[in-house]
């Protein structure tokens, strides 16, 4: 398995573009952001590509070895307007779309659509916001069904929500790992908390 060393969660605003684009360039060569896409409350669905392009253009113009880009605030109307805005970024450009078990059917398929236009995979994001809950394993199993192997699979396993003071935390992300790690054959798996994420090779 191969990927990157490191997996900054950062969000798509001008002063995280702005350090990546400072970084030295042997330490942009070794990482893979995941943007996150702020929230846009009651934007109407025909007008999202212009907040979508204002977030995005900065964060793709420094993610020449790629990324992944997701939209995990996004509200259910607005999912097809969505996923066509981000599609362009990653079609014509080097980021990678993002669904999750938790998601709609309809995210999901758009996520999956772009990824098999876009050729260059499907970041897979699980939340782990507690206990593991082996029911996720299914939900995942599922998902990647509609996938279909053709397309290639990065795991983004989300710890960010477990609480600091969490002893068992890392218990937790083995217990994931144990599970979802013989669901697919992933090009990558990275663990993701806060704000950072260490690839497991």
């Amino acid at each position: 398995m191969s990927g990157p060393l490191y997996v900054p969660v950062l969000p798509t605003r001008p002063h995280a573009a702005g350090a990546c684009r400072r970084l030295w360039p042997d330490v942009r060569a070794a990482i893979r952001p995941l943007w996150n896409l702020p929230p846009l409350p009651g934007a109407p669905p025909e007008t999202l590509a212009t907040p979508v392009g204002r977030y995005v253009d900065p964060v793709s113009a420094v993610s020449r070895h790629g990324g992944w880009i997701d939209a995990p605030f996004g509200e259910d109307a607005q999912t097809a307007a969505l996923a066509e805005a981000l599609s362009a970024y990653c079609e014509l450009g080097r980021l990678r779309p993002v669904t999750g078990p938790e998601r709609t059917e309809a995210q999901e398929t758009a996520a999956v659509e772009t990824a098999r236009r876009c050729l260059r995979g499907l970041g897979v994001r699980v939340r782990v916001t507690g206990e593991w809950d082996d029911h996720l394993g299914d939900d995942v199993r599922s998902l990647l069904a509609r996938t279909g192997p053709e397309v290639p699979v990065d795991l983004l396993l989300d710890m960010g929500a477990v609480l600091d003071g969490r002893p068992d935390a890392g218990k937790e992300a083995l217990r994931a790992l144990d599970t979802l790690m013989p669901l697919a054959v992933w090009r990558s798996a990275a663990l993701l908390g806060g704000g950072i994420g260490f690839r497991r090779s």
